[in-house]
């Protein structure tokens, strides 16, 4: 490596560490409190450090940064991250921002906003963002801003993933063009057997429950202690059940109930239909990211994300090989835990190429509406 790159690269993590120190509370900076913000880990539990993780980005198309949508450690990581591999990569390559947080068809007023064509205000009431959007993706958005970085506006229009919820797959081959150019290519990619056994074994709690048995269950709750969500995040996923049933049952379109594949009533989701509806996500996702890497060659693509979508390389991580065989990838996983100076083995072995344990009692970025 060159030295110039080198001292880039020191001078960005001094950054980022000033950056880390000053966002801290007084409680986790005062000298008694010897408690970590967090810890950086290799997939098999081995010490590791921020450095790392910008060094492997050198060999990536894409960085996937998985977090839990509430935890503020996970959105210091994304934005020290962004930051290190613009400075580290910058000049070599075209770095880009991609964002669960924002869907497809809002990407022409997202792209207006970067311009300078119009105000924040008129962008904000325009692209539908999260509640959180000002504590934790605007400074993202803005950096990216600053540094003319293009930002991709990745996850699929939650109307389609609620339709999916209640009619199935096969309702999207109905829409007009006009609709289905916010989507992947249809049909998209089913879940793998791999993703199919870990939506399981989160909704149900083991892997793969008797068909029937799943049939009859009602849409689920969130997962004791995991992670609350933001009031305006997307209603499906492994994080959104709870938020996914109710909002289809609020939603219901009695003229379409009849088209149903599974002949379902009242408008509600099955269990299989959410399914459907959170891989069409990661599938958007997939699509989103592989069209900005086919478009601009030898790009770097952060994509911010719930961790459920790319840990242990599926979802997003898995689908995005369908759409663009060979693309390199990178995967890290930041979970809020009890102890970041410990790595649980059986619980994080593997999670991503590298593992970022949080400190889970710092106060949440927002409270749960459940």
């Amino acid at each position: 490596m060159k030295s110039a790159s080198v001292l880039r690269l020191f001078g960005s993590s001094l950054l980022a560490a000033l950056l880390l120190l000053s966002a801290m509370p007084l409680h986790a900076q005062d000298s008694t409190d010897t408690m970590p913000r967090f810890r950086v880990y290799t997939a098999d539990g081995e010490p590791a450090a921020l450095y790392d993780v910008v060094m492997a980005m050198d060999s990536a198309d894409v960085v996937f940064i998985g977090e839990q949508h509430n935890d503020p450690v996970a959105h210091e990581m994304q934005h020290s991250l962004l930051m290190q591999a613009f400075d580290m990569y910058g000049e070599a390559r075209p770095v880009a921002l991609s964002l669960e947080m924002f869907e497809t068809d809002v990407q022409e007023v997202l792209d207006e906003y970067l311009a300078d064509f119009i105000a924040e205000r008129h962008f904000l009431n325009a692209a539908r963002p999260w509640n959180n959007y000002e504590s934790d993706y605007r400074p993202l958005v803005e950096f990216a801003k600053e540094k003319s970085l293009s930002v991709i506006a990745a996850n699929a229009p939650r109307r389609y993933i609620n339709r999916v919820s209640r009619l199935g797959p096969a309702s999207l081959e109905v829409l007009p063009a006009t609709a289905k150019a916010h989507l992947p290519p249809l049909p998209y990619p089913g879940a793998s057997d791999a993703y199919r056994a870990k939506w399981n074994e989160l909704m149900f709690g083991f892997a793969n429950p008797p068909e029937e048995e799943a049939e009859e269950e009602e849409a689920p709750s969130l997962p004791e202690g995991h992670p609350p969500i933001p009031e305006n995040a997307p209603e499906i996923g492994p994080d959104h059940g709870k938020r996914a049933a109710a909002n289809a049952e609020a939603e219901e379109e009695p003229e379409e109930e009849a088209a149903s594949p599974h002949g379902g009533g009242g408008g509600m989701p099955d269990m299989a239909n959410l399914l459907h509806s959170q891989t069409l996500w990661d599938a958007t996702m997939a699509h989103s990211i592989t069209q900005h890497l086919d478009a601009q060659d030898n790009a770097l693509v952060l994509h911010m994300v719930g961790a459920f979508h790319v840990e242990k390389r599926l979802g997003t991580a898995e689908v995005i090989q369908h759409y663009r065989p060979g693309t390199r990838a990178v995967v890290v996983v930041v979970r809020p835990t009890a102890d970041p100076t410990v790595f649980d083995a059986d619980a994080h072995t593997g999670a991503g190429d590298f593992v970022i344990l949080s400190d889970e009692s710092l106060p949440r970025s927002f409270e749960s509406s459940f």
